[in-house]
């Protein structure tokens, strides 16, 4: 009798298991253009505001890129435009290049070079979302480093 009960478990296992709904795999498009999309990004200093960022790119090679308080998101602490290439190489590699407007921006002069992860890597808010990861490089397209090895200036944007 206890046999019995053992081989009706188990049958009633593998009953449960088999019925169990299969994890879809969710196929997303690749982007292969960044023309007249936006993305957003936040960031915080070092005494903790936080601040809302917009990367538009349009679809001749020029873009922008806004700050927003996030108490005032109606107007920008700061914009200024740039020129991007995309895709630079096989690994979806983006450059920007902020143009010189005036001296008070602060990214005004800075290169960055960076890559677009695509969709189904990542998840912000959990939602599968589209990043790009900038970082400053120097004259010669490499990335300027602390003295601990550590980018010095990094950005990262996305997308749904």
């Amino acid at each position: 009798m206890t046999i019995l009960k053992y081989l009706l478990c188990a049958v009633a296992l593998i009953g449960v298991v088999g019925c169990a709904p299969e994890q879809e795999t969710a196929d997303f498009p690749e982007i292969t253009d960044l023309a007249n999309t936006v993305w957003e990004g936040r960031t915080e200093d070092a005494s903790g505001n936080i601040y809302f960022n917009t990367l538009s790119f349009d679809a001749d090679g020029v873009g922008s890129f806004a700050s927003y308080d996030t108490d005032n998101l109606n107007l920008p602490l700061e914009s200024i435009t740039f020129i991007y290439s995309y895709p630079l190489n096989e690994r979806w590699g983006l450059t920007l290049s902020f143009a010189t407007t005036t001296t008070e921006d602060r990214l005004s002069g800075r290169r960055y070079d960076g890559y677009v992860v695509q969709k189904g890597s990542i998840k912000i808010d959990f939602k599968d979302v589209y990043v790009i990861q900038l970082f400053e490089v120097d004259a010669k397209g490499e990335m300027i480093l602390d003295d601990k090895g550590q980018p010095v200036s990094t950005m990262a944007f996305w997308r749904e």
